[in-house]
């Protein structure tokens, strides 16, 4: 499961005004059925701007990618035998946080992967998967 997430990143209390929303990116398709994987076409179409998030007879309206905040990645969700695209998830943000990074050296897009199941089970470099958080269990 990935979420993306707009959350009060800017402000030190919390704020009635801002509305919270968490996104599920699809999962790709292989014969007709859901994989589980996460689908990094669609995934692509968020960070380009190009996700619909409402589609009605005359007019789409699409996702904002300035208005993520943070991405949350499982990367091996429990008893389903997916081994989701780490990597290619921290490239993906690592480009965008490239070209949209403010002029304070502030980075637009966060990156937390959920590698509970997969440390001590896989090798992982944190440099290489490009996240800025990972979070596992003691083993």
């Amino acid at each position: 499961v990935v979420a993306a997430v707009r959350f009060a990143r800017d402000h030190s209390t919390i704020n009635a005004r801002i509305k919270w929303k968490v996104l599920r990116i699809p999962s790709s398709v292989a014969c007709g059925r859901k994989t589980g994987l996460v689908d990094l076409p669609t995934f692509k179409s968020m960070l380009d701007g190009e996700f619909p998030l409402v589609e009605e007879s005359s007019t789409t309206t699409y996702l904002d990618p300035k208005s993520i905040a943070i991405v949350c990645l499982t990367h091996i969700p429990t008893n389903s035998g997916v081994v989701n695209p780490a990597r290619e998830i921290g490239e993906m943000i690592s480009d965008y946080n490239k070209r949209h990074t403010t002029q304070a050296g502030k980075l637009p897009l966060l990156y937390l992967l959920d590698a509970c199941q997969s440390v001590g089970q896989m090798d992982l470099d944190v440099k290489e998967l490009r996240c800025h958080g990972l979070c596992a269990t003691g083993r």
